[in-house]
């Protein structure tokens, strides 16, 4: 399989991923992108990308980045949700045993 092939498939993994993060494995998801800065490292030393290639990737690249920050937004969201409600039970318990 081609090295445009392989990260093309690789984007398309990220792309899976990042539309359910609830799912994310943290070290998965490092060892993916490390595989697709090896792949465009190697596609960029090979110079084997023509202007339209070079076009899609960072495009791809872009639509990564932006699914990725709000994943992330996502995902401190839901962690302030669970931490407000953590201290909400807190509180409770708190004022049960007072009484």
């Amino acid at each position: 399989m081609s090295l445009t092939k392989q990260l093309e498939t690789l984007d398309a993994e990220l792309l899976g991923r990042f539309g359910a993060p609830e799912q994310l494995d943290g070290e998965q998801l490092q060892a993916l992108l490390d595989e697709r800065a090896r792949l465009l490292a190697l596609l960029l030393e090979q110079e084997m990308l023509s202007p339209e290639q070079v076009g899609e990737l960072m495009e791809r690249s872009k639509q990564l980045k932006e699914l990725a920050e709000h994943t992330r937004q996502q995902l401190a969201e839901q962690l302030a949700n669970m931490q407000k409600g953590r201290r909400s039970v807190g509180a409770y318990q708190k004022i049960k045993h007072q009484e």
